[in-house]
């Protein structure tokens, strides 16, 4: 990101929300999702449903969703010029549009959401 930023080149925030692990419709009480389709191999690792876990809880003290809060995240770097979203639904659409309306993140959040962050463990790469 800082060679990007110094070279004055864009990036786009591709897999903002952990390919679905941050949009909320997994967690460790869910196995499989829209009835059929289960977790992504590459989010069944304990570790990243864990990670998930604690930015829900970062998202739902800041009354934002977990999506909200990763879209929130990711477009407070100058250098993000977009953070595509996969949206089936008007409602989902409506959700993820919402985070314009709060940005912002205080250094405590910056701060909680590094911690969860640092070890890697909610974008992890899917194997195609």
């Amino acid at each position: 990101m800082d060679a990007c930023e110094a070279l004055g080149v864009g990036i786009i925030a591709y897999g903002a929300l952990g390919h679905g692990l941050l949009s909320g419709k997994h967690s460790r009480s869910v196995g499989s999702v829209d009835g059929g389709r289960t977790l992504p191999e590459h989010h069944q690792n304990p570790k990243a449903v864990e990670a998930a876990s604690k930015v829900g809880a970062i998202a739902q003290a800041r009354g934002q969703t977990p999506a909200q809060l990763a879209l929130s995240w990711c477009l407070r770097k100058q250098v993000v010029c977009s953070a595509p979203i996969g949206v089936r639904t008007l409602d989902q659409l409506k959700e993820n549009l919402a985070v314009l309306e709060r940005l912002e993140l205080s250094p405590d959040d910056i701060k909680a959401i590094s911690a969860v962050a640092a070890d890697g463990q909610i974008y992890r790469r899917p194997r195609w």
